[in-house]
């Protein structure tokens, strides 16, 4: 998992709980949808 992701998880107790609820499929589908972005804008504001 990117760092930046991780951190943004790990900054709110609410976030953090719905990831941990969700599948590992579904929290795959997160990742890759926050990195397939293209511009940094994109990619910041998906997280």
């Amino acid at each position: 998992m990117p760092s930046d992701f991780r951190e943004a998880i790990e900054s709110d107790a609410l976030v953090t709980g719905v990831w941990a609820g969700i599948t590992p499929l579904a929290r795959n589908e997160w990742i890759c949808w926050v990195t397939s972005a293209k511009k940094d804008e994109t990619r910041s504001r998906r997280i």
